[in-house]
Order: structure tokens, then C-alpha cells, then sequence
């Protein structure tokens, strides 16, 4: 019981662990990512995004009137 305790008690805090440091990883590509589009760099931009059909991208923000 105790060995069952101790591993559990072990998987759950790598686990949590593991999530920040998975978050920590998003965020600095996001922030890489969003940093190249402002440079205005399609090379660096290009070279992060994955060479798919299925790829969506969509902007949370709302389009200028002239974008149309």
C-alpha cells in the first residue's frame, strides 16, 4: 500500500511538473511566433507552422474595415 501511495504521490507531481514546463514551452513559441509576424519575417514564420492541410489558423481579434 505504501509503494502504491509513494507512486502515485510521484506520477502526480512530475505530472504537474511536467504541464508547467509543457505551458512554459507553448508560450515561448507563441511569443516567438507572434514576434516573427510583427518583424514581418515569412521565412521564421513559415519555419514554425506545420506543412499540413488540415493547419487552421484564426485571430481572436477583429479585422481592421480596410482588411475587407
Amino acid at each position: 500500500m505504501a509503494a502504491a501511495l509513494f507512486l502515485a504521490t510521484t506520477y502526480w507531481s512530475v505530472g504537474g511538473a511536467q504541464a508547467a514546463a509543457n505551458d512554459a514551452e507553448a508560450r515561448a513559441i507563441f511569443e516567438k511566433f507572434i514576434a516573427a509576424q510583427n518583424a514581418h519575417d515569412a521565412d521564421a514564420v513559415k519555419a514554425m507552422l506545420l506543412n499540413s492541410p488540415g493547419t487552421l489558423l484564426f485571430a481572436s481579434g477583429e479585422e481592421p474595415p480596410q482588411a475587407y
